[in-house]
């Protein structure tokens, strides 16, 4: 097992704009604030959307009999419920960690999410001196609430395509596994994407590295920090096996600081051709 190496490579620090890679022409401000920025509105969009959907579902409810009117102000206690559920299920935080999410890979975890919600609540309102809500007005609440999740979330996901920036991304890595990560970011990331080169140790990983297919090296994984504030990286993907678990917590670590978007794809016996979502 391995640690972060603990002295620098030559030529591993940028210097010079002759070395910078050239950016995105856009007539969108770019760089890791604004990614990082951007990518905070979309948490907090998604849990906009989650509200609207069990807001929506409680004036149904209320609208169709199912709630009655002493129930209608203790019902908005659902949605702090709700949030705090879904944050423990990551459905606040997964479009970070992964290279590519969809709203669909997210519904078993929003139907969890609906139902110790509703659970929870109706507990609650037997246990408190409150109304207590019909088990009726809950499902039908915790059902709405889903459908126009679901539908909103998509479309908050949809925006910040549009809106956002590809993210520069690095690969940390010189093996076969970086090159086959990087060949897979190249060819399914479609626009989101943006490779800019990658960290490592060393750049000779052997044969059939991320060198060999072109990708420029940036230098040691300890001038990871310096890399990305230069470059303006918006994504670190780990790909490194060699790495034990004290340095790639240095990793997620420094890319938290920094502002930049981290995802590890684990050591497996067999890695997958597949991008880790």
């Amino acid at each position: 097992m391995s640690r972060i190496p603990s002295s620098k490579t030559e030529g591993s620090t940028p210097s010079g704009a002759a070395d910078r890679s050239p950016d995105v022409v856009s007539g969108r401000p770019s760089g890791p604030n604004t990614a990082a920025h951007l990518r905070r509105l979309r948490r907090w969009a998604l849990a906009l959307a989650d509200t609207t959907g069990i807001a929506v579902g409680i004036l149904i409810a209320w609208e169709i009999g199912k709630l009655a009117d002493q129930n209608l102000f203790w019902a908005t206690m659902i949605v702090p419920l709700w949030i705090f559920i879904a944050k423990l299920y990551n459905l606040y935080d997964r479009d970070d960690r992964r290279i590519q999410h969809r709203t669909a890979e997210e519904i078993p975890s929003l139907l969890a999410t609906a139902a110790i919600t509703v659970v929870t609540a109706k507990t609650l309102t037997e246990l408190l001196p409150i109304p207590a809500f019909p088990s009726a007005a809950m499902i039908l609440i915790g059902g709405i609430a889903v459908i126009i999740s679901i539908a909103l979330r998509g479309m908050v996901r949809s925006l910040y395509r549009k809106v956002a920036d590809p993210e520069k991304t690095i690969i940390v890595g010189s093996g076969t596994k970086a090159a086959l990560v990087s060949k897979r970011l190249a060819q399914e990331a479609g626009n989101t994407i943006q490779l800019s080169g990658f960290v490592a140790q060393s750049p000779d990983g052997g044969r059939g590295g991320p060198v060999d297919l072109g990708i420029k090296y940036f230098g040691a994984i300890e001038n990871l920090s310096e890399v990305s504030q230069d470059r303006e990286i918006a994504r670190v993907v780990i790909a490194d096996d060699s790495l034990d678990s004290r340095a790639i917590n240095s990793i997620i670590n420094t890319c938290r600081d920094s502002g930049v978007a981290v995802t590890w794809c684990p050591r497996t016996r067999k890695f997958s051709a597949r991008i880790p979502n």
